[in-house]
């Protein structure tokens, strides 16, 4: 009879008997299974070192991580805080698109930017007009982070209460 055995398979186990050395196929439990042994003891000290040595490397890294901050922050940061303009506030237009305002040397420049580049729109230098963007903006910045919302929601308050005193079948209300 042929028995087909493909390559991947592994030969039976009557094959390989068969190549066993002849040394080894008299040896009794040769190819027998045995419980793996343990082969040191551990100890209470060995434990408290193997954890020490974690906490050391854990601070070691942690103090690697500060250095490398201060050397970055020292050499990028210095250029960051030695300048002369300040922002004074800035206005979206579009999800990519905004008009900053910043005060350089005693005038204002208006600053269209975009995710591609940056324009100079305006230099505004009269004092007047200066002291006049400074007061919009920073009435603008008085609302606070949700202020443009706020507004919105006010302006849509505003247009829908009409609607709703008129509606059929309701009672008609006089203005709230």
């Amino acid at each position: 009879m042929f028995r087909f055995t493909p390559a991947f398979l592994p030969p039976p186990v009557a094959a390989v008997e068969k190549k066993l050395p002849e040394a080894a196929a008299g040896v009794p439990g040769y190819l027998e299974y045995q419980e793996p042994v343990l082969t040191g003891n551990t100890s209470l000290y060995s434990t408290f070192f193997y954890i020490l040595t974690l906490i050391f490397v854990f601070f070691l890294v942690l103090l690697l991580a500060y250095l490398a901050s201060r050397l970055i922050g020292g050499k990028f940061g210095a250029a960051r805080i030695k300048t002369a303009g300040n922002v004074l506030g800035s206005m979206p237009l579009d999800h990519n698109k905004r008009i900053i305002f910043v005060e350089l040397n005693g005038s204002v420049l208006v600053l269209g930017v975009t995710e591609h580049s940056v324009a100079l729109l305006k230099e505004i230098s009269a004092s007047e007009d200066i002291e006049k963007i400074k007061e919009d903006l920073s009435g603008k910045n008085q609302e606070g982070v949700f202020g443009y919302q706020s507004r919105a929601l006010d302006n849509l308050q505003k247009k829908i209460k009409p609607m709703l005193r008129n509606l059929p079948g309701g009672k008609k209300r006089g203005p709230s």
